[in-house]
């Protein structure tokens, strides 16, 4: 089992292996500004 991240597209992709397969699943991020600056996941 895997986990990577794209900072550029902000999503993560979990990628495992079961006995009927491989598998790709992507979670896709969202952003947001707090009062104070910066963002956050």
């Amino acid at each position: 089992m895997g986990l990577d991240f794209d900072p550029i597209h902000e999503h993560l992709t979990a990628r495992w292996s079961t006995d009927e397969g491989s598998f790709d699943q992507r979670i896709d991020l969202t952003t947001t500004a707090p009062y104070f600056g910066g963002k956050r996941r």
